[in-house]
Protein backbone atom coordinates (compact mmCIF):
# COMPACT_ATOMS: atom_id res chain seq x y z
CA UNK A 1 0.00 0.00 0.00
CA UNK A 2 1.15 3.53 -0.81
CA UNK A 3 -0.05 7.03 0.10
CA UNK A 4 -0.40 9.79 -2.48
CA UNK A 5 -0.40 12.47 0.28
CA UNK A 6 1.94 11.03 2.94
CA UNK A 7 2.30 14.39 4.76
CA UNK A 8 -1.29 14.06 5.92
CA UNK A 9 -0.19 11.18 8.14
CA UNK A 10 1.32 13.76 10.49
CA UNK A 11 -2.20 14.31 11.81
CA UNK A 12 -1.94 10.84 13.37
CA UNK A 13 0.38 12.41 15.97
CA UNK A 14 -2.65 14.27 17.35
CA UNK A 15 -4.12 11.03 18.68
CA UNK A 16 -1.63 10.47 21.54
CA UNK A 17 -1.55 14.20 22.26
CA UNK A 18 -5.33 14.33 22.58
CA UNK A 19 -5.31 11.22 24.74
CA UNK A 20 -2.72 12.77 27.03
CA UNK A 21 -4.70 16.02 27.21
CA UNK A 22 -7.88 14.15 28.09
CA UNK A 23 -6.13 12.32 30.91
CA UNK A 24 -4.70 15.57 32.33
CA UNK A 25 -8.06 17.33 32.10
CA UNK A 26 -9.81 14.50 33.93
CA UNK A 27 -7.32 14.65 36.80
CA UNK A 28 -7.70 18.43 37.04
CA UNK A 29 -11.50 18.16 37.22
CA UNK A 30 -11.24 15.54 39.95
CA UNK A 31 -8.92 17.68 42.06
CA UNK A 32 -11.25 20.67 41.75
CA UNK A 33 -14.24 18.57 42.82
CA UNK A 34 -12.38 17.22 45.86
CA UNK A 35 -11.94 20.77 47.21
CA UNK A 36 -15.67 21.18 47.86
CA UNK A 37 -16.39 17.94 49.74
CA UNK A 38 -14.78 15.13 51.64
CA UNK A 39 -13.83 12.12 49.54
CA UNK A 40 -16.36 9.81 51.28
CA UNK A 41 -19.12 12.41 51.00
CA UNK A 42 -18.26 13.15 47.38
CA UNK A 43 -18.78 9.53 46.40
CA UNK A 44 -22.32 9.63 47.88
CA UNK A 45 -23.28 12.93 46.25
CA UNK A 46 -22.01 12.26 42.73
CA UNK A 47 -22.88 9.18 40.65
CA UNK A 48 -19.91 8.52 38.42
CA UNK A 49 -20.25 6.34 35.28
CA UNK A 50 -18.23 3.17 34.95
CA UNK A 51 -14.75 3.15 33.42
CA UNK A 52 -15.81 1.73 30.04
CA UNK A 53 -18.66 4.27 29.79
CA UNK A 54 -16.16 7.08 30.30
CA UNK A 55 -13.60 5.60 27.87
CA UNK A 56 -15.97 4.67 25.02
CA UNK A 57 -16.75 8.23 23.73
CA UNK A 58 -13.09 9.19 23.91
CA UNK A 59 -12.01 6.03 22.06
CA UNK A 60 -14.58 6.61 19.29
CA UNK A 61 -13.41 10.21 18.93
CA UNK A 62 -9.75 9.25 18.68
CA UNK A 63 -10.45 6.41 16.22
CA UNK A 64 -12.41 8.84 14.05
CA UNK A 65 -9.46 11.24 13.98
CA UNK A 66 -7.12 8.38 13.09
CA UNK A 67 -9.31 7.20 10.20
CA UNK A 68 -9.73 10.76 8.95
CA UNK A 69 -5.95 11.28 8.88
CA UNK A 70 -5.40 8.05 6.97
CA UNK A 71 -8.15 8.96 4.50
CA UNK A 72 -6.62 12.39 3.86
CA UNK A 73 -3.33 10.63 3.04
CA UNK A 74 -5.22 8.90 0.17
CA UNK A 75 -3.97 5.31 0.39
CA UNK A 76 -3.75 3.32 -2.84
CA UNK A 77 -3.00 -0.35 -3.40
CA UNK A 78 -2.41 -2.42 -6.52
CA UNK A 79 -4.65 -5.47 -6.44
CA UNK A 80 -3.60 -8.20 -8.89
CA UNK A 81 -6.52 -9.57 -10.88
CA UNK A 82 -6.50 -12.68 -13.03
CA UNK A 83 -6.41 -11.72 -16.72
CA UNK A 84 -6.69 -14.16 -19.59
CA UNK A 85 -4.04 -13.15 -22.12
CA UNK A 86 -4.07 -16.41 -24.02
CA UNK A 87 -3.93 -16.10 -27.80
CA UNK A 88 -4.39 -18.93 -30.30
CA UNK A 89 -3.48 -18.77 -33.99
CA UNK A 90 -5.39 -21.17 -36.24
CA UNK A 91 -3.43 -21.97 -39.42
CA UNK A 92 -5.40 -23.60 -42.23
CA UNK A 93 -3.96 -24.97 -45.45
CA UNK A 94 -5.73 -23.46 -48.48
CA UNK A 95 -3.97 -25.40 -51.23
CA UNK A 96 -5.84 -27.34 -53.89
CA UNK A 97 -5.26 -30.52 -51.91
CA UNK A 98 -7.84 -29.24 -49.39
CA UNK A 99 -10.56 -29.91 -51.98
CA UNK A 100 -10.07 -33.66 -51.56
CA UNK A 101 -13.14 -35.53 -50.33
CA UNK A 102 -11.41 -38.13 -48.18
CA UNK A 103 -12.73 -36.10 -45.22
CA UNK A 104 -16.37 -35.37 -46.09
CA UNK A 105 -17.50 -33.09 -47.51
CA UNK A 106 -14.01 -31.64 -48.21
CA UNK A 107 -10.84 -31.16 -46.21
CA UNK A 108 -11.32 -27.39 -46.22
CA UNK A 109 -14.89 -27.59 -44.98
CA UNK A 110 -13.84 -30.05 -42.27
CA UNK A 111 -11.11 -27.63 -41.18
CA UNK A 112 -13.67 -24.81 -41.03
CA UNK A 113 -15.98 -26.94 -38.91
CA UNK A 114 -13.16 -27.94 -36.54
CA UNK A 115 -12.09 -24.30 -36.15
CA UNK A 116 -15.67 -23.24 -35.29
CA UNK A 117 -16.02 -26.03 -32.74
CA UNK A 118 -12.72 -25.05 -31.15
CA UNK A 119 -13.81 -21.39 -30.95
CA UNK A 120 -17.03 -22.45 -29.21
CA UNK A 121 -15.17 -24.56 -26.64
CA UNK A 122 -12.50 -22.10 -25.47
CA UNK A 123 -13.43 -19.21 -23.12
CA UNK A 124 -14.78 -16.08 -24.75
CA UNK A 125 -11.86 -14.09 -23.34
CA UNK A 126 -9.35 -16.12 -25.39
CA UNK A 127 -8.07 -14.29 -28.45
CA UNK A 128 -8.12 -16.30 -31.67
CA UNK A 129 -6.44 -15.39 -34.94
CA UNK A 130 -6.65 -16.98 -38.37
CA UNK A 131 -3.86 -17.60 -40.90
CA UNK A 132 -4.28 -19.16 -44.33
CA UNK A 133 -1.20 -20.57 -46.00
CA UNK A 134 -0.49 -21.93 -49.43
CA UNK A 135 2.64 -20.69 -51.17
CA UNK A 136 2.97 -18.21 -48.32
CA UNK A 137 1.05 -17.34 -45.18
CA UNK A 138 -1.61 -14.63 -45.02
CA UNK A 139 -3.05 -13.15 -41.85
CA UNK A 140 -6.80 -13.17 -42.38
CA UNK A 141 -7.65 -12.15 -38.83
CA UNK A 142 -5.35 -10.88 -36.06
CA UNK A 143 -5.93 -12.33 -32.57
CA UNK A 144 -9.29 -11.07 -31.30
CA UNK A 145 -12.13 -12.08 -28.99
CA UNK A 146 -14.73 -11.26 -31.65
CA UNK A 147 -16.12 -14.65 -32.62
CA UNK A 148 -18.33 -13.17 -35.36
CA UNK A 149 -15.28 -11.78 -37.15
CA UNK A 150 -13.61 -15.19 -36.84
CA UNK A 151 -16.58 -17.00 -38.37
CA UNK A 152 -16.69 -14.49 -41.24
CA UNK A 153 -12.95 -14.98 -41.86
CA UNK A 154 -13.45 -18.75 -41.93
CA UNK A 155 -16.21 -18.34 -44.52
CA UNK A 156 -13.83 -16.32 -46.72
CA UNK A 157 -11.31 -19.15 -46.97
CA UNK A 158 -10.70 -20.19 -50.58
CA UNK A 159 -8.33 -22.67 -52.12
CA UNK A 160 -5.22 -21.32 -53.81
CA UNK A 161 -2.18 -22.92 -55.41
CA UNK A 162 -0.06 -25.71 -53.95
CA UNK A 163 1.32 -25.51 -50.44
CA UNK A 164 5.04 -25.43 -49.69
CA UNK A 165 4.60 -27.51 -46.51
CA UNK A 166 5.99 -31.01 -47.11
CA UNK A 167 6.78 -30.29 -50.73
CA UNK A 168 3.28 -31.07 -52.01
CA UNK A 169 2.97 -30.84 -55.76
CA UNK A 170 0.18 -28.81 -57.37
CA UNK A 171 -0.80 -31.72 -59.64
CA UNK A 172 0.05 -35.41 -59.53
CA UNK A 173 2.78 -36.49 -61.92
CA UNK A 174 4.56 -33.13 -61.95
CA UNK A 175 8.00 -32.73 -60.35
CA UNK A 176 8.26 -30.87 -57.09
CA UNK A 177 9.32 -27.22 -57.34
CA UNK A 178 10.93 -24.95 -54.83
CA UNK A 179 8.90 -22.01 -53.54
CA UNK A 180 11.21 -19.01 -53.15
CA UNK A 181 8.20 -16.68 -52.95
CA UNK A 182 6.71 -18.49 -49.97
CA UNK A 183 10.10 -18.96 -48.33
CA UNK A 184 10.61 -15.19 -48.38
CA UNK A 185 7.08 -14.21 -47.31
CA UNK A 186 6.70 -16.72 -44.50
CA UNK A 187 9.11 -14.91 -42.09
CA UNK A 188 7.23 -11.67 -42.76
CA UNK A 189 3.99 -13.40 -41.88
CA UNK A 190 5.48 -14.69 -38.63
CA UNK A 191 6.65 -11.18 -37.75
CA UNK A 192 3.19 -9.82 -38.50
CA UNK A 193 1.62 -12.38 -36.17
CA UNK A 194 4.04 -11.47 -33.40
CA UNK A 195 3.33 -7.77 -33.97
CA UNK A 196 -0.39 -8.39 -33.49
CA UNK A 197 0.35 -9.69 -29.98
CA UNK A 198 1.96 -6.39 -28.93
CA UNK A 199 -0.35 -4.70 -26.43
CA UNK A 200 0.82 -1.11 -27.14
CA UNK A 201 -1.43 0.10 -30.00
CA UNK A 202 0.96 2.82 -31.23
CA UNK A 203 3.90 0.41 -31.27
CA UNK A 204 1.79 -2.26 -32.99
CA UNK A 205 0.81 0.26 -35.70
CA UNK A 206 4.47 1.13 -36.32
CA UNK A 207 5.37 -2.54 -36.62
CA UNK A 208 2.52 -3.09 -39.08
CA UNK A 209 3.63 -0.13 -41.21
CA UNK A 210 7.25 -1.33 -41.36
CA UNK A 211 6.16 -4.87 -42.22
CA UNK A 212 3.86 -3.58 -44.97
CA UNK A 213 6.76 -1.65 -46.51
CA UNK A 214 8.99 -4.72 -46.20
CA UNK A 215 6.40 -6.90 -47.92
CA UNK A 216 5.93 -4.32 -50.69
CA UNK A 217 9.69 -4.25 -51.37
CA UNK A 218 9.80 -8.05 -51.32
CA UNK A 219 6.91 -8.27 -53.78
CA UNK A 220 8.54 -5.74 -56.09
CA UNK A 221 11.85 -7.63 -56.03
CA UNK A 222 10.18 -10.98 -56.72
CA UNK A 223 8.09 -9.54 -59.54
CA UNK A 224 11.22 -8.03 -61.08
CA UNK A 225 13.09 -11.34 -60.90
CA UNK A 226 10.16 -13.19 -62.48
CA UNK A 227 9.83 -10.57 -65.18
CA UNK A 228 6.30 -9.65 -64.14
CA UNK A 229 6.93 -5.93 -63.80
CA UNK A 230 7.88 -3.90 -66.84
CA UNK A 231 7.84 -0.34 -65.52
CA UNK A 232 10.89 0.63 -67.54
CA UNK A 233 11.07 0.09 -71.32
CA UNK A 234 13.60 -2.49 -72.50
CA UNK A 235 16.33 -1.02 -74.67
CA UNK A 236 19.11 -2.88 -76.51
CA UNK A 237 22.62 -2.10 -75.24
CA UNK A 238 25.84 -2.50 -77.24
CA UNK A 239 28.09 -4.01 -74.59
CA UNK A 240 31.27 -3.69 -76.72
CA UNK A 241 30.65 -0.01 -77.38
CA UNK A 242 29.96 0.55 -73.70
CA UNK A 243 33.25 -1.14 -72.73
CA UNK A 244 35.18 0.88 -75.34
CA UNK A 245 33.74 4.14 -74.06
CA UNK A 246 34.75 3.21 -70.54
CA UNK A 247 38.23 2.28 -71.68
CA UNK A 248 38.74 5.60 -73.48
CA UNK A 249 37.76 7.50 -70.35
Amino acid sequence: MEFTQPLMLLWVALVPLLLLGHWGLSRRQRRIAERFADARLFEQLVVRPSAWQRALPVACYLIGILLLAVAMARPVAAIPLPVNRAAVIIAIDTSKSMMATDVPPTRLEAARRAAREFADLVPRSTKIGLVAFSEYGTVLLPPTTDRTALYEALDRLQTQSATSVGGVNPEPGLPSRSKPDGAVRTPITRLRLRAELVEDESLRAKFAKDLAEMEAMTTAALDFLRGVRADEPVQPVDVLALLESGKNK
